[in-house]
């Protein structure tokens, strides 16, 4: 799965559990993406890409 579609999960799984999520983003260093998100106390979490090595 590409890495644009793979983030795009994370954001739909996470929203369809009533989850506000933030855009997804793009690192300018790395070029990977990843989301925001607060756990129940408010904290922030992020899901940010890892690298596939094969």
């Amino acid at each position: 799965m590409a890495s644009c579609c793979v983030a795009l999960h994370w954001k739909a799984n996470l929203e369809a559990l009533g989850l506000k999520v933030e855009d997804i983003r793009l690192d300018e260093y790395t070029k990977r993406r990843f989301v925001f998100f607060a756990d129940p106390d408010g904290l922030p979490l992020e899901l940010y890409e890892s690298v596939v090595r094969e």
